[in-house]
């Protein structure tokens, strides 16, 4: 099973959790909502591993706000969950 499939898997289970205070921040900032980060990991097509990063177990997820609007999130499997990290909007 490859990586997407994975992430797509465990947020149907409900295995995911969302980093502290400052992914929320962020949401605000990018006029998101949590639905809309899930949103954007199940319409996914692209994944891109960040290699250049202190944690290369990081990757970078373009997908779709709900309401169609491009959305960046990065995530990592930890604990045997989905961590989001961080979210921003794609440029």
């Amino acid at each position: 099973m490859n990586v997407l499939n994975r992430i797509k898997l465990k947020i149907s289970r409900g295995e995911y959790s969302f980093s502290d205070h400052s992914i929320y921040d962020k949401l605000e900032i990018c006029g998101f909502t949590t639905e809309d980060l899930l949103n954007a990991v199940s319409t996914c097509k692209t994944v891109i591993k960040q290699t250049n990063t202190r944690a290369e177990r990081d990757m970078l997820y373009i997908g779709y706000a709900i309401s169609g609007k491009p959305i960046e999130i990065v995530c990592r499997f930890y604990n045997k969950k989905v961590y989001f990290i961080t979210v921003y909007d794609y440029e």
